[in-house]
């Protein structure tokens, strides 16, 4: 009887007369024959029985101010990250404001809980001295310009369409908000604009074009919406806010002064309120 081998950094273990066996990776059985073999030549009809404890050569680390700290054995039948999160009593923070990271050698790869969710392919097998940390990561908005009111606002639940995210900020001002021009400002991959809007809002040029544009990285896009259009109506309800996003809505073309005025008072002091009224004033004298 020989006691408890820990399993080495290459993966192997050490047994007397039959030198190191690789155990990584292989059920109990299958090392018992490995061990088996290695003894042919050196005991009559050898035998072994492999047991497998468990160590802190086998665990991984899950921590996180999302999550239950922990350190948890890995089962021979393998551990997969959302089983390991299971295991520690799941994420503390709603999934979608929650970010799991996974450390391996040196990298670390981090990725959206709910993403990991809706692909089971990102579902790894953790290895052990794994470390999967679990962080919140509020989602948030700008909401500027003509609205109930200007200021950096949480997105509610899973998904948030443009029409909820102004109904979020009390809607557009009725006395100063132009209803055509309500504008999401957001960075969105060159690539993936690119193969979506080809055709429509881009097409391919010559390389040699001193005016052509290579679409790389991440480009600013500025989307508009018309709201006094029915069909502007269903394309808010229907396009997403993401987390960064700008949403801003233009003054209308003609405010009248008093308008004006009673807007800004009541939100700012009368004095700030007189700068902003001259200020509007005299831009209608320069029109």
């Amino acid at each position: 009887h020989l006691p408890a081998q820990q399993v080495a950094r290459d993966g192997s273990i050490t047994i007397p007369y039959a030198g190191r066996i690789r155990v990584a990776g292989s059920t109990a059985a299958t090392v018992e024959k490995r061990i088996v073999a290695a003894l042919k030549d050196r005991a009559i009809e050898p035998q072994a029985v492999v047991a497998v404890s468990q160590g802190n050569s086998t665990t991984v680390t899950v921590t996180g101010d999302a999550i239950g700290g922990a350190s948890v054995p890995i089962p021979t039948s393998g551990l997969k990250i959302l089983d390991l999160i299971a295991r520690v009593g799941g994420p503390k923070t709603p999934i979608y404001e929650t970010a799991v990271s996974l450390t391996r050698g040196g990298r670390t790869v981090q990725m959206p809980f709910s993403e990991l969710v809706d692909d089971p392919t990102e579902d790894v097998y953790v290895r052990p001295g794994d470390v999967v940390l679990m962080t919140r990561q509020p989602r948030t908005y700008v909401a500027l310009g003509a609205t109930g009111r200007s200021d950096q606002l949480p997105l509610q639940g899973y998904e948030m369409s443009l029409a909820e995210a102004l109904a979020q900020v009390g809607g557009l001002n009725p006395a100063l908000a132009n209803p055509m021009g309500v504008f999401v400002l957001r960075r969105e991959a060159g690539a993936e604009m690119l193969a979506r809007y080809e055709g429509e809002a881009f097409k391919h040029s010559d390389p040699g074009d001193p005016e052509a544009t290579r679409l790389t990285g991440q480009v600013p896009v500025v989307y508009r919406f018309n709201l006094r259009e029915p069909s502007g109506l269903i394309f808010a309800q229907d396009f997403k806010i993401r987390s960064g996003d700008m949403v801003y809505v233009a003054t209308a073309p003609y405010v009248p002064v008093k308008q004006v005025f009673d807007a800004f008072n009541g939100v700012v002091t009368p004095a700030l309120s007189a700068v902003n009224t001259a200020a509007v004033a005299a831009i209608r004298l320069n029109q």
